[in-house]
């Protein structure tokens, strides 16, 4: 199950991380920002940047992957 934690405020949008259990511990594996015109889904361990036209199409995304 993925879960979204305010991270604070980027470019006036609220910004998030995207975590997931493993083993007993919460692990972010992406983040989630306003980039000024578009959502991005940042993911964390291999650098991939996908772009969205909303927050909420960002953490569809991250849920499935």
């Amino acid at each position: 199950m993925v879960t979204f934690k305010l991270n604070g405020h980027e470019n006036g949008k609220p910004a998030y991380l995207a975590q997931r259990r493993a083993v007993g511990t919460k692990v972010t594996f992406a983040s989630i920002v306003f980039d000024g015109r578009e959502w991005l889904l940042k993911k964390l361990p291999n650098g991939r940047v996908d772009r969205f036209d909303t927050a909420r199409d960002a953490k569809e995304e991250a849920r499935k992957g």
